[in-house]
């Protein structure tokens, strides 16, 4: 990695230099994005670790994005090359490649010296929450203002449990909108009311 002088995360402005071996582009707009790069840790395969590209702030939710990479060499310092299926995509650009090719273009980077590039859609705000929001509101509707009415059954006293050195648990009883089936039911989807039945 330090061969390609990838930006790492202690220099992230590296990544918006003219000559950066790594760029991030987000299409819609035609911005770079801060980004670095960095091997994953999590693997017991030093040579085959995948290369995280992380970006430095959130991506915008619904934007496209592009990703170059150029310049790369291998552990023992010689050049990498493109495979030939990522040159074919260069050379012949599909409509969707033309998309993040000529973002990456636009930012700077001439596609013929790109080792690899890809594109990418990051999922919209509906995309992500819009079900879990959608869930909250219709739950807060049935419940109301103010919490849903609760009987205490019982209390029962757990200290006789060393770990337990708070106060008693004490179960209750309330009714609250179910979102999920009880035992013996079928269930049934709860859909986003835009959702196509």
């Amino acid at each position: 990695m330090v061969a390609s002088d990838l930006p790492p995360v202690t220099d992230i402005g590296q990544s918006l230099d003219d000559g950066s071996s790594l760029v991030l582009v987000d299409v819609d707009t035609g911005d770079r994005v801060a980004a670095w790069a960095e091997l994953d840790q999590n693997t017991s395969d030093a040579d085959g670790a995948p290369l995280l590209i992380i970006p430095a702030a959130a991506l915008a939710e619904g934007h496209r994005h592009a990703v170059g990479l150029r310049g790369l060499r291998r552990t023992d310092g010689t050049e990498g090359e493109p495979t030939a299926e990522f040159a074919e995509a260069v050379a012949r650009p599909d409509a969707l490649a033309e998309v993040w090719l000529g973002a990456l273009k636009s930012a700077g980077v001439d596609p013929q010296d790109l080792d690899v590039a890809w594109g990418f859609t990051v999922g919209s705000t509906d995309d992500i929450s819009g079900r879990l929001r959608h869930m909250w509101s219709e739950t807060s509707a049935a419940v109301g203002d103010g919490a849903p009415p609760f009987t205490v059954t019982s209390t029962t006293s757990m200290a006789a449990l060393a770990w337990c050195a708070g106060p008693s648990r004490r179960p209750t009883t309330s009714k609250v909108r179910r979102s999920r089936p009880g035992p013996g039911q079928r269930g049934r989807p709860r859909r986003h009311p835009d959702e196509h039945r």
